[in-house]
């Protein structure tokens, strides 16, 4: 919101890109949210769903841009026949968020020992364990952002998406 509020104040051109919803109020997200709504810009949305969680933003030339696999990482997929999964390898990729969903991951990993859960957050390795303090159940690999995921996913039964927009 600043940076956008500044960029208007010097006659620019502003790109919002969103790829989440405001959740936790606070006095930068509501200043944030306040410029996102009364500011022009062009916006660039993840999803039809997002756009409509900020119903008071409307513009001609707004656009939704999927998130999508690139046709290089299409490449490198492996598909690996059924009967020669083991069924029980669990992985979630996510933001270091709450509202991610990240510590229902654990939650559920608590509650299924003869799991094995990887979780991989787009955050430093640090950041990752301060946020949890240390609480990780031993049937939980936790795992900083990585440039290649195709060996984790090639490895893993069950995709977890969490995401709990309220």
């Amino acid at each position: 919101g600043f940076a956008a509020f500044a960029a208007r104040c010097m006659g620019k051109d502003i790109v919002y890109h969103i790829h989440e919803k405001w959740t936790q109020p606070n006095y930068k997200s509501k200043f944030g949210e306040f410029v996102l709504n009364n500011v022009k810009a062009h916006h660039i949305f993840v999803s039809k769903y997002l756009q409509d969680q900020y119903p008071l933003i409307s513009s001609e030339n707004d656009e939704i841009c999927y998130n999508k696999l690139s046709k290089d990482y299409l490449k490198e997929v492996k598909v690996v026949q059924l009967s020669q999964h083991s069924r029980n390898r669990v992985i979630m990729l996510s933001s270091l968020n709450k509202m991610k969903g990240i510590d229902t991951f654990i939650d559920v990993a608590k509650l299924m020992p003869d799991y094995y859960f990887t979780l991989i957050i787009s955050s430093s390795m640090d950041l990752i364990q301060s946020y949890f303090n240390g609480d990780i159940p031993s049937n939980v690999k936790l795992l900083p952002k990585q440039r290649n995921i195709h060996s984790y996913m090639k490895e893993s039964d069950f995709v977890l998406n969490l995401t709990n927009p309220d």
